[in-house]
């Protein structure tokens, strides 16, 4: 959609040496016909042949008026050595326009690709995109090449050993580069004035100098990056990468209006909000896969930056900053010290935020990738599960849209995993249980220090409570299946309601099924449940609980789960009449609840065994409240016969009639004497019996702090002191 546009500007001194170039061309004996290379290889041997010309010529002239030693006068390659085929000093050389041009014209007529390919091309021009990437002028490649040269070859290292006169100086130093290039004082000032702190070659650190600095001293060492060196023989590091075209995105409406008003060429592009996948997936097809990221962090490394920059530009790509998870001050002064880095390397760069636009950084076009809806998500499920042969139920699809508010990166991830789950099973029908399993694997993630993920392996057969409530249940999972059709398509988030989050409160006697049934409905819509633990969220400390609440919600939003809120009267209480300190910050803990509450996009439920204790502002915010009330004989004869495993042996004489007749009990506690006769009757190796069950239920009901009654047990009542007996 838009390129990546140079910045830097050719001065009035390169313009007038490209046209003194253009004219000593005709007289040149280099022609680009010459010089149709192959491969990498072919390219930098003709480059070397340059470099080879320049070292006779400098050696010859050397040897007119050799220096106090000469120990190392017959180091180089043979042909470096034979002085009989390039000029001596005082010859007829050529000038120095022709000198510094010939290396720019090696690679006239094979210029690399303008857009590298995934796999490396065959005809890297390793040299020829140098050149055209960091725009160097002739004298800054002619510098780069003999500086490069005794990396490729060491034996020209022995060459400016020699001329160094001494044994251990095996690379150039930017003197005997001028020397070598230059042919008297005047052209040693020109081309003095063109290699500068300023040139490509050390902004984009093409070459480093020896002693660290920004601007070459005529005794710097001149030095090739060993990274570069490896790039330019084997191909660039960083290279584009297949992407999908904006047009194949599914994008919200806001945010595609933004990206076509972007134009051609804009300075830079701030993408924000949304999945940092899906900011990568937007910084893609704005260029054609051709983005390469950088994680930036709160202090920037000036010259690792530098050097990812020169990597960038080396594969032509687009430098795109990703400063997600850096909050202010840090993210504003790292996003400063990447746009000033030196020479202004970053010409159209793309910048990923995790939310909220740094309108510090100018020049930046800001656009923030908004969430999908519902509709839009299910359209990314439709085009990649078809892309993947798979078929789905329409009534699944809708589900898992409005379950898992995942972003489209998260989606095509999840898509691929459930297809090789069906694929395994040699199938290509997609069950809403593969499905949700895909989905989870890709939104869940670590509860933190303040929750606990539960999973709990029960279905609503499981649940014994009277036909109402199992529908207020029952309307509750519909409303979160359904609201983003409600609220986004049917438009009533514009009239009525302010959240697509979903609250509910379960609230009954200890037992009832509170935690049970939040297990059931996290498990009906594939999704985690987290509970949260009020010992690790309150804290002494004032604003430190609110801080640990928000953490909590922001936690829950990210992974997609059900955030299960047990014993919620702790945290969600009254508020009282001011008298002290105390009191103040109490009522704003829970003023800070109601607000956190109202803006959380999830599934929240609260369970509480007294509901006169909580807000009654709080209360009024509730979508669903739903009683779950002590169980009737009916229904305690049902939890009675259903808590039993099928591998579990009853004995003869169980009762379950007069236990769910005779015993008040609720479900929970109900398990708790089942499993309890089930050890009493292991330990004595016989099945579970009337005689197990009255002496679990005797201590059931002493733990509960219950009085005992011998009439209540009626013809039982023998049995209740059976298990003391030795």
């Amino acid at each position: 959609m838009w390129s990546y546009g140079r910045t830097r500007k050719m001065s009035g001194m390169r313009q007038q040496t490209a046209l003194r170039a253009d004219a000593d061309d005709k007289a040149s004996s280099v022609t680009g016909d010459d010089l149709l290379l192959g491969d990498t290889h072919e390219q930098l041997h003709a480059y070397l042949d340059v470099v080879q010309a320049w070292l006779r010529r400098a050696v010859a002239r050397s040897r007119v008026q050799p220096g106090p030693d000469d120990s190392v006068a017959d180091a180089g390659p043979p042909e470096v050595r034979d002085e009989h085929d390039g000029p001596r000093a005082g010859g007829n050389e050529p000038p120095l326009w022709e000198r510094v041009h010939v290396a720019a014209r090696m690679d006239a007529g094979v210029s690399a690709p303008a857009a590298m390919s995934p796999a490396v091309p065959a005809r890297w021009l390793p040299i020829g995109a140098l050149r055209q990437r960091f725009d160097l002028n002739a004298a800054e490649l002619a510098v780069f090449v003999l500086a490069l040269a005794p990396e490729l070859v060491p034996s020209y290292g022995e060459v400016f050993a020699w001329l160094h006169r001494r044994a251990d100086a095996m690379r150039p130093t930017f003197s005997l580069a001028l020397d070598i290039l230059c042919r008297d004082a005047r052209e040693c000032l020109l081309l003095r004035g063109l290699i500068h702190g300023d040139s490509a070659l050390f902004r984009a650190r093409l070459l480093i100098l020896e002693a660290g600095r920004s601007s070459p001293r005529c005794d710097d060492v001149l030095i090739v990056d060993p990274e570069l060196v490896d790039q330019l023989l084997r191909g660039p590091r960083i290279l584009p990468r297949p992407a999908l075209a904006l047009s194949e995105l599914t994008l919200a409406p806001s945010t595609a209006r933004e990206l076509m008003t972007l134009g051609d060429s804009p300075a830079a592009v701030g993408l924000c909000g949304s999945h940092p996948g899906d900011r990568q997936l937007v910084a893609a097809a704005l260029t054609g896969g051709r983005t390469a990221v950088y994680p930036l962090t709160s202090e920037l490394n000036q010259e690792r930056f530098n050097a990812w920059l020169r990597d960038v530009r080396l594969g032509d790509c687009v430098p795109c900053i990703d400063a997600a998870g850096l909050a202010e001050p840090h993210l504003s002064t790292a996003l400063a010290a990447a746009f000033e880095a030196p020479g202004g390397l970053l010409a159209t760069p793309i910048v990923l935020a995790d939310s909220q636009p740094v309108r510090r950084i100018a020049g930046v076009r800001w656009i923030e990738i908004a969430p999908l809806s519902a509709a839009g998500r299910m359209q990314v499920w439709a085009r990649t599960l078809g892309a993947l042969a798979l078929t789905f139920e329409p009534r699944a699809l809708q589900s898992v849209a409005s379950s898992f508010r995942i972003a489209s990166v998260e989606i095509i991830a999840a898509a691929h995993d459930a297809a090789r789950a069906v694929r395994l099973r040699e199938g290509s029908h997609l069950d809403f249980e593969t499905w949700a399993r895909a989905c989870r694997d890709h939104a869940s993630r670590q509860p933190g220090r303040f929750a606990d993920r539960l999973r709990l392996p029960h279905g609503w057969d499981d649940l014994v409570l009277p036909r109402d409530r199992k529908a207020q249940l029952a309307e509750l999972t519909a409303a979160i299946q359904t609201r983003e059709r409600v609220l986004e398509t049917w438009q009533f988030g514009d009239k009525v309601a302010t959240t697509s989050g979903v609250t509910a409160l379960f609230h009954g006697p200890s037992g009832t099924g509170k935690t049970m049934a939040a297990g059931i409905l996290a498990n009906h819509l594939g999704m985690e449940l987290y509970r949260i633990e009020l010992s690790r969220v309150v804290s002494k400390y004032i604003g430190e609980t609110e801080k640990n609440l928000d953490a909590v919600f922001d936690e829950a939003e990210r992974a997609h789960a059900v955030l299960f809120f047990d014993e919620a009267d702790a945290l969600f209480g009254k508020r009282s009449e001011v008298k002290d300190a105390h009191d103040r910050y109490a009522n704003i803990e829970v003023a800070y609840l109601l607000q956190r509450m109202e803006s959380y996009q999830g599934v929240t439920i609260l369970a509480s065994n007294l509901r006169q204790n909580l807000d009654e502002a709080f209360l009024r915010r509730l979508q669903f409240v739903v009683e779950f009330p002590y169980p009737s004989v009916v229904e305690r004869n049902r939890i009675w016969n259903r808590v039993w495993p099928s591998a579990a042996p009853l004995g003869n004489d169980v009762d379950l009639d007069f236990l769910a007749a005779r015993l008040e009990l609720t479900g929970g506690q109900i398990r708790n004497i089942a499993l309890m006769a089930a050890y009493l009757a292991a330990a004595r190796e016989t099945p579970i019996g009337m005689a197990q069950l009255i002496a679990a239920t005797r201590r059931e009901y002493q733990k509960l702090g219950r009085v005992i009654v011998d009439d209540e047990f009626g013809h039982y009542r023998h049995l209740l002191h059976a298990e003391d007996r030795p």
